[in-house]
């Protein structure tokens, strides 16, 4: 008999790599993880300096040398380096960056502005949503990620042509709109309201010096093309990688716990997101104490290792079989 059901359809839960949850961690453990919970603004600064180390150094060893397959490969490091810089932008609205007055500026001007579609306060009032309200109706990520694209296991067909969406530039907008919702439960105040013009008046000043300098070639092909395609799929990996969008998950089911080897970290860094479980239990853990954290766990006997993905390729296998074959 055919099957008229209107019920929705969500991704298949994961075995949780964890055993049991955050309340299963002794109190020893628990007083360890308080002390990863300090913020060093030197480690942030350092993060966002190598990202445009490897964005310029990238982009004039391209020009100097003149060849395609370079220009290819420049592209596609600026496209990393892009995804860093939002990376950062996701510590600073937890003020894991620069707990500063100023922090959110110093963030917006050197990670976000140069994104286009980005700033820390417009992020913050989705993300900080989607911790208060994780998985539910009120979670806007949740409800931007619970349709037909984000089912998983996903047949092969139906993930590739979302990332050839992505790298045709068809996602940009879909991006924009889901990195600056406006329409939640929560009203976020920052250390400092940054002053509505400064946005405005940066991307005049950068357009200005880019058109009294003649560079417009150089930024459209080693900024915006990398930026309006590459980075799309490298953000809807990174979302796919996140959660599993089933509605009124846990963490446990919904997070995968992914341990990167250290060659792909240097070709596309994650700056330990990947280790996202962590970040929901203890938001107030920087990025690059998260590592540790898991540590923490493993010694403490609370790591299913059976669970826990060997980097992206082994995440991505899980996510590519065919759902047909499953039923």
């Amino acid at each position: 008999m055919e099957n008229h059901s209107t019920e929705k359809v969500y991704a298949e839960p994961l075995a949780s790599a964890i055993k049991g949850d955050r309340t299963s961690l002794s109190k020893e453990g628990r007083e360890q993880i308080k002390e990863l919970m300090h913020i060093r603004h030197t480690r942030f600064i350092w993060e966002l300096f190598k990202a445009w180390f490897v964005i310029i150094g990238s982009i004039s060893v391209a020009l100097y040398v003149d060849n395609i397959f370079v220009t290819i490969l420049a592209i596609f490091l600026v496209a990393t380096r892009q995804n860093v810089l939002a990376l950062m932008m996701h510590d600073q609205v937890h003020y894991l960056g620069i707990k500063h007055k100023y922090g959110d500026l110093i963030t917006d001007l050197f990670a976000c502005y140069p994104l286009i579609i980005l700033s820390v306060k417009n992020y913050a009032q989705v993300h900080l949503t989607h911790h208060k309200h994780f998985l539910t109706d009120q979670d806007p990520d949740f409800l931007r990620k619970s349709g037909r694209d984000w089912i998983f296991p996903m047949e092969h067909k139906q993930l590739l042509m979302l990332f050839v969406k992505d790298l045709l530039g068809l996602s940009v907008i879909q991006t924009f709109r889901g990195k600056n919702i406006k329409d939640t439960n929560i009203r976020v105040k920052r250390l400092w309201e940054i002053p509505k013009w400064v946005k405005p008046l940066y991307l005049f000043t950068a357009a200005l010096i880019i058109t009294l300098t003649g560079t417009w070639h150089i930024v459209a092909l080693y900024w915006l093309l990398p930026l309006f395609t590459i980075f799309q799929m490298i953000v809807r990996w990174g979302a796919i990688r996140e959660h599993r969008y089933i509605h009124n998950g846990s963490i446990e089911e919904t997070t995968p716990l992914i341990i990167n080897p250290f060659w792909e970290e240097l070709i596309m860094p994650s700056k330990n997101f990947v280790l996202h479980i962590y970040h929901h239990y203890y938001a107030a853990v920087p990025f690059y104490n998260l590592r540790k954290v898991h540590e923490i766990y493993v010694k403490e006997g609370l790591v299913n290792e059976d669970n826990v993905f060997n980097g992206s390729l082994d995440y991505l296998k899980s996510i590519m079989a065919d759902r047909k074959a499953r039923a």
